[in-house]
């Protein structure tokens, strides 16, 4: 069989520009998640930009606005990474205290009471040699994971100041040209205006629905952890709510990694102190935290997602879960807004025809 010189031509435009499309993908790749997350927080973000340029340049606008973003984005970030890092030193510390002087609690109690028989008991358990060699070990594990992560903090900051400048490059020319992007969405269904619609307000309402969900139940927890922290004589109830109200908008994470230490340590402490009310301050620490602050987000959250983005249930529960498996953080939202828009699509008219269904 011979093939055609335009044939031939053909074959290699197409070869040249899946190479070149390859190519692109493989340059953008480790940026991928941020470009998403950026277009996201633009189409979010959209009606403020809205109002804001009638009254200013597009450009002047689209500069506002993205700067405002970006530093919403930074201090809920530095504020998370600041906890974590507190966290991680005092566990450091205090492992390496417990294996210098052989006492996991720094106050020795000397009545016979069930507390101090407890305390007693894991003190003796703390100073099997086996034991305490297993704590050095796990000391110097420790330290090389500080040292490393120290390390890598440095080098790594570059990296996230890269990729602030991308998503404020990626939010100025998203507001900026909002009207090509939107017009170039629409062309995607030629001949059905109706349908690109549809799409679009489905888009609109499941990131609506993620974003403000989110921060509404990361508000409505810190609200809920000042109280109860400020009931029951809790130290900084506020500075808590606050690192509870950040923590809980990382997606997978959530508020039990401030509520479930911090309750360990009034336990403790209530334990080591012969305190009662030590004991039921970490008590209540780690059941209000259980029931009530982490139940806000695993009740209500779904519900709230699915009502304002008028999708089901199982589909936000499923997106977010997958999503994050394959995008990270940002696929929280990027998997139920896939799933959304398929169902959504499937269930438009002209679609189901397309198909066949």
């Amino acid at each position: 069989m011979v093939i055609k010189k335009s044939d031939r031509a053909n074959i290699l435009l197409v070869a040249l520009i899946a190479l070149l499309a390859y190519l692109s993908f493989q340059i953008v790749r480790p940026f991928i998640n941020t470009i998403l997350g950026a277009f996201i927080i633009a189409f979010l973000f959209y009606p403020l930009y809205s109002r804001i340029a009638k009254r200013t340049s597009p450009s002047a606008s689209a500069f506002i606005v993205s700067a405002i973003l970006l530093l919403l984005i930074i201090t809920p970030t530095y504020f998370a990474v600041n906890a974590i890092s507190s966290e991680a030193s005092y566990l450091y510390l205090r492992t390496k205290q417990i294996s210098a002087t052989g006492s996991f609690f720094t106050v020795q109690c000397t009545s016979n009471d069930f507390f101090c028989l407890a305390s007693r008991g894991i003190d003796k358990i703390v100073e099997d040699p086996q034991l305490n060699l297993y704590f050095r070990s796990v000391i110097g594990k420790i330290t090389d994971y500080i040292i490393n992560s120290a390390t890598d903090f440095v080098l790594l900051l570059p990296n996230f100041l890269m990729h602030m400048f991308i998503i404020f490059f990626i939010l100025y020319y998203a507001f900026k040209e909002s009207d090509n992007f939107i017009g170039s969405f629409k062309n995607l269904f030629p001949g059905s205006s109706s349908v690109s619609e549809v799409v679009i307000t489905q888009l609109r309402n499941v990131v609506n629905a993620v974003i403000l969900g989110s921060l509404i139940i990361a508000f409505l927890q810190g609200v809920a952890a000042a109280i109860g922290f400020l009931l029951f004589g809790i130290a900084s109830p506020f500075l808590w709510a606050v690192l509870i109200a950040c923590i809980a908008l990382i997606p997978m994470i959530g508020a039990t990694v401030i509520w479930a230490p911090l309750g360990t340590f009034y336990l403790l402490s209530g334990i080591v102190s012969n305190s009662n009310w030590g004991v039921i301050q970490g008590v209540f620490v780690l059941t209000y935290g259980f029931f009530v602050i982490s139940g806000i987000e695993n009740v209500l959250k779904p519900k709230i997602i699915s009502k304002w983005g008028n999708v089901h249930p199982v589909i936000v529960i499923l997106g977010a879960i997958g999503g994050v498996t394959i995008f990270g953080i940002t696929g929280f939202i990027i998997g139920p807004l896939v799933l959304a828009t398929v169902k959504t699509l499937l269930e438009e008219p002209k679609v189901r025809v397309i198909f066949g269904v």
